[in-house]
């Protein structure tokens, strides 16, 4: 298949809201590797990977959430809430792939992410975020790849090469 013909399926497929967010990224990494493009191919592959240096995330990964205590007798208690200045970092290092996966498989509106206070501990603390919020980090990667897609179309770049 040549790279005009991979180009033009991928943005057929970004469009298709059935496709996986993973699938369109790992589609402009193959594509991206056929052009030689290995600044864009490695901004991809930090999504299929992950992030690995924090100083790095881009500002879609980060996510608000509200803290709140989980006491195993009498439910969530509400600790604080935030308007920016708490991020998810286990958000920061997933792949792509184990966020869908997250997004896709929570049934509630909230996603809940928590740890124990300490060993065989009745409380936990518990990160509470918005599920639309996740779902904006997929489409934001989305774009992402859509914007990359359409200046390579507009510049005619992948016509006559295999």
């Amino acid at each position: 298949m040549n790279v005009a013909t991979m180009i033009s399926n991928l943005e057929k497929e970004i469009d298709h809201k059935y496709t996986k967010t993973t699938d369109i990224v790992r589609g402009a990494c193959l594509i991206a590797k056929h052009l030689g493009d290995y600044e864009i191919l490695e901004e991809f592959e930090r999504e299929i990977r992950g992030y690995t240096d924090k100083n790095n995330i881009p500002d879609y990964r980060k996510v608000d959430c509200d803290v709140c205590l989980l006491d195993l007798h009498k439910g969530f208690i509400s600790i604080k809430s935030h308007n920016g200045d708490i991020h998810i970092e286990q958000y920061y290092d997933k792949s792509i792939k184990d966020i869908e996966q997250c997004y896709y498989s929570a049934s509630e509106k909230d996603i809940k992410i928590g740890c124990a206070l300490k060993k065989d501990s009745l409380k936990h603390i518990v990160l509470s975020v918005d599920k639309i919020k996740i779902k904006m980090i997929l489409d934001s990667v989305r774009e992402n790849v859509k914007i990359w897609v359409k200046d390579l179309s507009e510049r005619g770049i992948g016509v006559g090469i295999r």
